[in-house]
């Protein structure tokens, strides 16, 4: 069994597990990035949360919107994470949502590395320019598909890092092709367990799934496949149930995200997830991304870990 595969058996998987969890791990992503919501607004609904119960676009108010997003920042440099801003006036509203354009990793030589997302809607392609020249920066090398590309894929909203990201678990479906995975799982040298998303409510992985520790995860169980969800249960020794009706705008409470195994960053108002993180040891801070939400999007999505 190959090293960076698709890993499909219940056999791979489990002895993948096995290995990945008595070797020492690789560092974790101990830095945040965030990009300022200047430009954020709905001008081409492109899922199913941009539009209200009678088919009309929502409407952002960009005063409330920025009020959240410095919450949110704040709340991260309140757990000690280094935060960066891409801070352009790029017109381009849904850039905000920052872990779809990239996906960052650790080489096995410990170099760093980012992938380029090839998002699905054409109206989102402008964005990964302005994260290729970040990353340059940063020092990291860039990986693109060979052009033309030939499949989607929107970076960490469908590539969640497992066990510090040597093992990915790998959304597809609505915005991420089935055939991303294997080019991922090559070119990160990691192996990638596949999840199909067949709800057209769940688009990306990090909607429906929240990795909280190394042994815990929670998850929708609406947003997967029954051969999916069994796959989770494999995974993970504690894996708490999110309630739909939570998961669901306005709720979105399968998009929170827990940085560092301990404290989770949660949409208000999910008071049953809530009390499952807790009642788990975990320490839930809630925040405020209501204006967001309208736009599919909540805690995870606004933010990019990287090394």
């Amino acid at each position: 069994m190959s090293s960076a595969a698709v890993l499909t058996s219940p056999t791979e998987i489990r002895e993948t597990m096995r290995i990945r969890t008595q070797n020492s791990l690789p560092p974790p992503a101990s830095k945040v990035l965030f990009v300022h919501p200047r430009c954020f607004r709905i001008t081409h609904p492109i899922n199913v949360h941009m539009r209200d119960e009678f088919g009309k676009t929502h409407i952002v108010d960009s005063r409330v919107a920025e009020d959240q997003w410095q919450q949110l920042v704040v709340a991260y440099q309140n757990l000690g994470i280094p935060g960066y801003v891409i801070n352009v006036d790029s017109q381009l509203p849904d850039m905000v949502f920052c872990a779809n354009q990239t996906f960052p990793f650790m080489h096995p030589d410990g170099s760093k590395h980012v992938l380029l997302s090839e998002m699905r809607s054409t109206f989102r392609k402008p964005e990964v320019p302005f994260f290729e020249t970040f990353f340059h920066e940063q020092g990291y090398r860039v990986h693109r598909q060979p052009t033309p590309p030939s499949f989607c894929f929107e970076g960490m909203g469908d590539v969640l890092p497992h066990l510090n990201g040597s093992l990915l678990l790998g959304g597809y479906g609505p915005r991420t092709d089935r055939a991303a995975l294997d080019w991922i799982a090559h070119t990160c040298e990691r192996p990638v367990i596949p999840l199909e998303l067949p709800n057209p409510k769940f688009y990306h992985l990090d909607t429906c799934l929240t990795l909280l520790n190394a042994t815990t995860a929670a998850a929708c169980r609406d947003g997967f496949t029954a051969e999916g969800w069994k796959t989770l249960e494999s995974l993970f020794a504690t894996l708490i149930p999110i309630d739909p009706c939570e998961a669901d705008s306005p709720g979105f409470a399968g998009n929170g995200h827990c940085p560092n195994g301990r404290d989770v960053l949660l949409q208000s108002g999910n008071s049953k997830t809530r009390r499952a993180f807790e009642s788990a040891g975990f320490v839930v801070h809630e925040l405020q991304t209501s204006e967001f939400i309208k736009a599919g999007g909540s805690v995870f999505c606004m933010k990019m870990m990287f090394f």
